[in-house]
């Protein structure tokens, strides 16, 4: 299973977005600019959140038409995670998005029916996300840097058209070493006076819906959503 290896950071405005990219570069390092895509992120759980509590996820993501199941696991800190991914048809993407995660025959969802004990595992939370990815290069490795401005919509039916918004810098290794991105994520937080974000975007976002009753975990400045 790969480790993702990722600095994230909070952003109060998109203006933070256009000052970065006016700069050009991160610490020197050239910037160049990939593509702008939207992502929807339905994350599932059990009814009463296990994998929400135990630091984990189950996401399945719609991208440009592909559909993707990925299991995170905590490892040594928020920032550095297992991460196992499977990709699905849009059959299974279908049936993963109604909750019948054990129609879907692969590694993936046998794994996190497992992590749950065998709960049903059904949607909990949407994020959509307008992405603009960039890619950042030296001689010595390569990261993306992502603008993300992200929409949360609650699944659990709890409440009607609840929904929050929020933007966040994440910067994620693709070769080389670790230090390229703590670096370049500790340049930015000077450069904008940013602070880093520990909580991933399932756990913000049932922090700011509260998807699951009774969970009062402090935030960090309807219907079930089926691919098409």
């Amino acid at each position: 299973m790969p480790l993702e290896i990722e600095e994230k950071l909070r952003v109060d405005s998109s203006r933070v977005f256009e000052r970065i990219r006016e700069e050009g570069h991160v610490a020197g390092l050239p910037m160049r600019r990939g593509h702008l895509a939207i992502q929807r992120d339905t994350y599932l759980d059990t009814v009463a959140g296990s994998l929400y509590h135990s630091g984990a996820s189950l996401r399945l993501r719609e991208k440009e038409g592909r559909y993707v199941l990925t299991m995170k696991t905590p490892v040594e800190a928020t920032r550095v995670r297992n991460e196992d991914e499977a990709f699905l048809t849009q059959a299974e993407a279908v049936d993963a998005a109604n909750g019948d995660l054990h129609l879907v025959d692969c590694d993936i969802a046998r794994a996190a029916i497992d992590y749950a004990g065998g709960a049903e595992l059904r949607p909990v939370l949407l994020a959509s996300n307008q992405r603009e990815t960039w890619t950042v290069s030296s001689t010595t490795g390569s990261m993306q840097m992502c603008f993300d401005w992200v929409q949360y919509s609650d699944l659990t039916g709890q409440q009607e058209d609840s929904t929050a918004d929020e933007y966040e810098l994440e910067l994620e290794l693709q070769q080389g070493p670790r230090a390229m991105v703590t670096e370049a994520a500790a340049h930015l937080a000077r450069r904008f006076q940013l602070s880093a974000q520990t909580r991933s975007k399932y756990e913000r976002g049932v922090a700011l819906l509260g998807a699951f009753l009774g969970d009062v975990a402090p935030v960090e400045p309807a219907g079930v959503c089926v691919p098409v």
